[in-house]
């Protein structure tokens, strides 16, 4: 069952459902959009939604932004589903970090941020990092990023925690031998899984 419910594409997908059996609510100026209590969502809708393609996952992302939702107060199967579903891509991403695979890394990164870990002003500023500035290594691009920064201090993460900031972005903490809450990334969702914004 939690493996069913694990992916949010598939709880925004079940939208509909609820569209449909609550009749069409709409917010002050969003004359023609829905207005989803998330609370209504069952079970059933999410597995249901297993099955969406691509594309009607993407047009349920679309109307995300309509839904009604308090990021301090998520429902508790929206938490628990999204979290085991972060906590799989953060797996998986932990694998292509170890093993250095910068072309399948990159790919997980929102346009926005590749831009601005590829700008020329970032990777200066992280080239006067200590350690880095101690074996005077200059990183030259975001390859050199990934390699000299983000394989030594991001190998072997894990999700314990998630914070939503909106409903299709959330961020990811680590909680640290100290106890301390440290984040680890800021992710969007996408049609087929998260991509990192931050």
């Amino acid at each position: 069952m939690l493996r069913a419910v694990a992916t949010l594409c598939c709880l925004m997908a079940a939208l509909s459902a609820c569209v449909s059996r609550q009749g069409v609510e709409t917010r002050p100026g969003a004359p023609d959009a829905p207005v989803v209590d998330l609370n209504t969502i069952t079970a059933k809708d999410i597995i249901a939604a297993a099955a969406a393609t691509t594309e009607q996952k993407a047009e349920a992302l679309a109307q995300a932004a309509t839904v009604v939702f308090d990021p301090q107060n998520p429902p508790p199967e929206l938490f628990i589903a999204t979290k085991i579903d972060i906590q799989e891509f953060i797996r998986k991403l932990d694998t292509l970090i170890r093993s250095k695979n910068y072309p399948d890394w990159v790919k997980l990164l929102s346009k926005d941020y590749l831009e601005h870990i590829s700008s020329e002003t970032f990777l200066r500023s992280m080239s006067q990092q200590p350690r880095l500035k101690s074996q005077k290594i200059v990183l030259q691009s975001n390859r050199d990023y990934f390699m000299q920064v983000v394989v030594p201090s991001r190998a072997n993460d894990r999700a314990d925690d998630i914070e939503f900031v909106t409903l299709t972005r959330v961020k990811v903490y680590t909680v640290n031998d100290k106890g301390q809450k440290l984040r680890l990334y800021t992710l969007d969702k996408t049609p087929e899984s998260w991509e990192i914004v931050n």
